[in-house]
């Protein structure tokens, strides 16, 4: 059975509501995310190409 990663985290700090889980730390991915993106985005185009074709063929090896 596959559960979510919210259900994951819920369950390791004992939240009987994923929904509280949810509306404590659903912000701090996002946060995450978002500087993700930004750093991403400052990398030269071919390293990009380079992480996407790397990710892609181990992907489906």
């Amino acid at each position: 059975m596959d559960i979510s990663i919210e259900e994951e985290v819920q369950d390791r700090i004992v939240h009987t509501d994923v929904q509280t889980t949810m509306n404590i730390y659903a912000h701090v991915t996002e946060k995450t995310k978002e500087a993700a993106i930004q750093k991403f985005e400052k990398l030269p185009q071919h390293m990009i190409i380079a992480y996407i074709l790397t990710t892609f063929l181990t992907t489906f090896n």
